[in-house]
């Protein structure tokens, strides 16, 4: 499913807001839902708001986007497989809890088929069918380190392992409650992300507690019966080659960034106590075992987002990060917004966005700028004229230096810090006349240029003349 349009009639400072989010004429997808988009503008224009909305419109939920919404109306069109769908819901109650009188209906598209007048039973069946084996809808809060350190870091919680590691070693099950498979919302706001690691990571647990149960049993062996515990071993070994770890992959994945770190994934099993279960570990690139607490922030920003993308089926899903390029150093926020459609190229992605590095992965048609008008309500910045063509754009950030990016696209008045760098730049400006009046006389030759050239030349380092 993919988002193709948004009609806001009022909602916050959003009145009578449109937006078209499907390729422009003459692009090779003219006409198809944008596969990502990107929102950007200053604090307050509502780029998480628009987020929040969208998570909602998905949900279905009637519980609260934010306990000071008092009035909401507004249209979400989606397109998926040969159907289109569009989720209306409208609050002007007053109350201060978000309650959506949900108005949804399904419009036939193509070889739909109506079954005693009701086409809408049908429809369900194959929307159901559609995300059989996909997750739905992934949402990243600005805030998902903070929200998933309150688990990871809480020392009295053992992630639930403690009374289910006789259970799993005995019969490796899984405990998640089956709500979370049919449900396929993965929101890391909710109270439930303790329930959604312990299921994003289950197979990689379950593996590693076989494991253990193979070499505790191994270890008793050789203790009973030195053949028997060769034998054992054989066995042991033998399930190793046909069964490899679920941690291969996801290693292979993570470390193309965790490189960049000087860091990978430990594949290596070595169960030290029940934090060895808990989550997944980290080594340096000279063997050292790096524990969760370890962990520089950008580290978890990039695992704790590329884990459960990797390991859910999101094929058909949207996936809604807010400030993606937290924590991260300029070059790794210049690769993230790839990285995530590496790992899963046919979902929709959308995020919102403070970072010209992040807006310059995006093609001009997928950047949404929001902007407000002189009576304070929110607009959309268009980079195009006339008509929505691709070779009508006049802004393109993919071709933009940093600096044209914060100035054209981020609207930055100035070019650098006007107060030192005037003064720094009329300073150099004049040693550089000197230089050349002190060249034509012949004065290159004593001290006193070589003390001016050395002046001239830190403030042209200074304001990248050299």
């Amino acid at each position: 499913m993919k988002l193709r349009s948004i009609d806001i009639k009022k909602f916050y400072r959003f009145n009578d807001f449109k937006l078209d989010l499907t390729y422009p004429k003459g692009h090779v997808k003219e006409g198809q839902p944008l596969d990502k988009i990107c929102f950007i503008g200053q604090s307050g224009t509502g780029k998480t708001s628009l987020l929040n909305l969208i998570k909602q419109s998905i949900k279905h939920s009637k519980n609260a986007l934010e306990r000071t919404v008092i009035k909401c109306e507004a249209s979400f069109e989606y397109d998926f497989d040969q159907l289109k769908r569009v989720v209306h819901f409208k609050s002007e109650t007053g109350s201060d809890i978000f309650e959506p009188n949900l108005v949804e209906y399904f419009r036939e598209v193509g070889y739909t088929k109506k079954e005693n007048g009701a086409a809408i039973p049908l429809i369900k069946e194959m929307f159901k069918e559609h995300y059989k084996n996909s997750a739905i809808l992934i949402y990243y809060p600005a805030e998902i380190i903070n929200d998933i350190n309150n688990i990871l870091n809480n020392e009295e919680d053992d992630f639930g392992l403690k009374e289910e590691l006789k259970v799993i070693i005995a019969n490796a099950k899984s405990t998640i409650t089956e709500t979370i498979l049919s449900e396929k919302y993965f929101d890391f706001t909710a109270k439930r992300i303790y329930d959604f690691w312990k299921w994003i990571l289950k197979e990689i647990n379950s593996y590693n507690t076989i494991q253990l149960q193979h070499t505790q049993e191994l270890a008793s062996t050789f203790k009973q019966n030195i053949e028997d515990g060769k034998k054992k071993l054989l066995e042991y070994e033998n399930w190793l080659a046909t069964n490899p770890s679920p941690i291969l992959p996801l290693a292979e994945k993570l470390n193309l960034l965790l490189n960049k770190f000087k860091l990978e994934v430990e594949t290596e099993f070595n169960f030290k106590s029940i934090d060895d279960l808990k989550f997944i570990k980290l080594k340096s690139i000279d063997g050292e075992t790096i524990p969760y607490s370890g962990w520089s922030t950008g580290t978890k920003q990039v695992i704790l987002t590329a884990i459960p993308i990797f390991k859910l089926n999101t094929d058909k899903a949207i996936i809604l990060i807010d400030e993606p390029e937290r924590s991260l150093y300029p070059d790794l926020q210049y690769e993230i917004i790839n990285y995530y459609r590496q790992l899963s190229p046919n979902s929709q992605l959308i995020v919102a966005t403070h970072s010209p590095i992040i807006a310059s992965a995006f093609e001009p048609w997928e950047i949404v700028e929001l902007k407000f008008n002189r009576e304070g309500n929110i607009f959309r910045e268009l980079y195009y004229e006339n008509e929505n063509h691709v070779d009508n754009y006049t802004l393109d950030p993919r071709f933009l230096s940093w600096s044209s990016i914060l100035m054209k696209i981020f609207d930055l008045g100035e070019d650098g810090n006007e107060n030192f760098r005037s003064l720094a730049l009329t300073q150099a400006a004049g040693l550089k006349a000197k230089l050349e009046e002190m060249n034509k006389t012949d004065g290159s030759k004593d001290e006193n240029f070589k003390k001016v050239f050395a002046d001239y030349q830190k403030l042209a380092q200074k304001v990248g003349w050299v």
